[in-house]
Order: structure tokens, then C-alpha cells, then sequence
């Protein structure tokens, strides 16, 4: 996760959804650089799950994730 937060940065992207996201239930990962929200299955690791990882000054305007699913979720940001 530290090696995809540091290539982001490095082509100066904020916000990327991922797939196949391996931990299970529904969460937030906060880190210095970065922040995971994801949405995993609930029972088993490493199938299905969605997120969006962040960095930055964007990760300071989420106001709502929600996790539909484990193949789908929600990221709402504030507006500029």
C-alpha cells in the first residue's frame, strides 16, 4: 500500500479507486501520506472489495463513505 500511496504522489494523483481490496468488512486506513477507505467482504480476505485511497489535501474534504456492497461504495467529497 506504501508503494502504490508513493507512485501516486510521485504522478501527483489524489484520489484512485481500487479493486480487489483484501481486508474484509468496511473501514478507513489512516497513514500519514494516505488514507484507504475500503469496503471488503465480510466473511473472507482477499475476494471481491472495492476503495478509494487518497493523498494529500483531498483526503481532509470526505464527508461520507459508505459501503453499499463489497463491490461497491460510495466516496462524497466537499466542494470547492
Amino acid at each position: 500500500m506504501k508503494e502504490l500511496a508513493e507512485e501516486l504522489t510521485r504522478t501527483r494523483m489524489e484520489i484512485v479507486a481500487l479493486q480487489d481490496i483484501r481486508w474484509s468488512g468496511n473501514g478507513v486506513i489512516k497513514q500519514k501520506d494516505f488514507s484507504l477507505n475500503y469496503s471488503g467482504a465480510k466473511t473472507q480476505k482477499g475476494q471481491a472489495g472495492t476503495g478509494f485511497i487518497l493523498l494529500g489535501k483531498i483526503r481532509d474534504n470526505v464527508i461520507g463513505f459508505e459501503a453499499v456492497n463489497d463491490r461497491i461504495c460510495k466516496l462524497r467529497l466537499k466542494g470547492k
